[in-house]
């Protein structure tokens, strides 16, 4: 059986995460989904927890959910896509599915390519970071200036104007680093950006689905989820009485802010002085978490790479942890399958595929893992070791 991998963080599983699905099963083949585990990309914790954001997603038509790490989770967009590649290269999956603005996967690939050999200590990168740019700005006009000698100006910036083209490159960067036999297949997505913050279409973006529930309005993200989705956040709400947010984390980040001294603030991972100088400098000013995000951003530091460290920091993952854990071979933790989901894990020979939590608790990535899961809990239900208690979920 050939196997599709998709990348996802499904926070929330929303009718465009449905809509691609729908477009990948019509190759006939098998879906692998990594999807982010207690936190996301963006810094913050996930809406819900990963079991039911799994679940939603198997119950929508994916074969098997299996977990992306926290410290891949929680990292810049290369350093994300190099870790979720790196888990599907292990499975063997012959696809990797992506939705792209325009689809044009000749171009995606010119320009993955062009990534793939740029370090992140590139000399032209630290060039423009001192004029002011943003890591990530300053990485797409190094692959806008290498590839304007076969790319027109034009093409190029309509390109990396979508936000799903600037994750595809990096995934296609990912598969090129690894020298990878995954064919990269690109979707033309459907619905609004994925950082527009208010409905717009009748296929908004997570961020707008998000807002909506952080601010109460459950019963109206409806119509824009599958009823597999809604029927978990339902879930969710009864258990929890609330969404999980970085907010609710506000009193903690606080006091590590005001008790860790500068030498520890800085061992934790993808730290940078001047996002921890700005936090420092602007604590005393802030009477709450939002006040201190906003007074710390930066024309060159975006308020997703200050909570992607204060992720961190939360969950004490300091720069040495990470250099080992990235070393480490992959670990196939299953959150959730069908009976198809069951014959793929069948078909993986020789890896570690991990069932049952206890079976494999010694893993430097599953000890992590928990680590995360418990601080995930913690404005929640408080309820600690999940980890242990949760059995992949079976739908038939």
């Amino acid at each position: 059986m050939k196997i599709t991998g998709i990348i996802a963080e499904y926070n929330p599983f929303h009718n465009g995460h449905k809509y691609m699905i729908d477009k990948f099963k019509e190759n006939g083949t098998g879906i692998v989904v990594i999807i982010s585990s207690s936190f996301v990309q963006r810094g913050e914790p996930a809406i819900i927890d990963k079991w039911l954001r799994a679940r939603s997603a198997i119950e929508a038509g994916v074969d098997l959910v299996i977990e992306l790490p926290y410290y891949y989770s929680v990292a810049p967009a290369e350093i994300f896509a190099d870790g979720a590649v790196k888990f599907l290269d292990y499975m063997g999956v012959d696809f990797l599915c992506f939705g792209s603005e325009g689809g044009n996967i000749s171009i995606l690939k010119k320009l993955g390519e062009i990534s793939s050999k740029i370090e992140r200590n590139d000399s032209e990168i630290l060039s423009l970071l001192k004029n002011g740019l943003s890591f990530s700005e300053a990485r797409i006009e190094v692959i806008k200036n290498r590839a304007s000698d076969n790319i027109d100006k034009k093409t190029l910036d309509n390109t990396f104007a979508g936000s799903n083209n600037i994750l595809a490159i990096e995934y296609i960067s990912s598969l090129e680093k690894l020298n990878s036999k995954i064919k990269p297949v690109a979707i033309n997505r459907i619905g609004d950006d994925y950082s527009e913050s208010e409905i717009k279409t009748i296929n908004p973006s997570a961020t707008a689905i998000r807002n909506m529930l952080l601010n109460g309005k459950l019963k109206e993200t409806k119509p824009y989820l599958p009823i597999e989705s809604y029927t978990s956040l339902l879930e969710h709400i009864e258990i929890n009485l609330k969404f999980n947010s970085l907010n609710r984390y506000e009193e903690l980040i606080f006091y590590l802010l005001d008790n860790l001294t500068i030498k520890e603030l800085n061992s934790i991972n993808f730290s940078n002085s001047d996002v921890i100088n700005r936090l420092l400098k602007f604590r005393k000013d802030s009477s709450n978490l939002e006040e201190l995000l906003n007074l710390s951003r930066a024309k060159s530091i975006s308020e997703s790479e200050i909570k992607r460290y204060l992720c961190n920091l939360l969950n004490n993952l300091t720069w040495d942890k990470f250099e080992k854990l990235n070393k480490e071979q992959p670990s196939i933790r299953v959150l959730a399958m069908n009976e198809n989901g069951i014959k793929i894990l069948k078909s993986i020979k020789e890896k570690n595929i991990v069932t049952k939590f206890k079976d494999f608790e010694s893993l430097p990535q599953l000890i992590y893992e928990s680590v995360a899961t418990n601080n995930y809990f913690l404005t929640l239900n408080k309820k600690r070791d999940l980890d242990y208690y949760y059995s992949p979920i079976i739908i038939n």
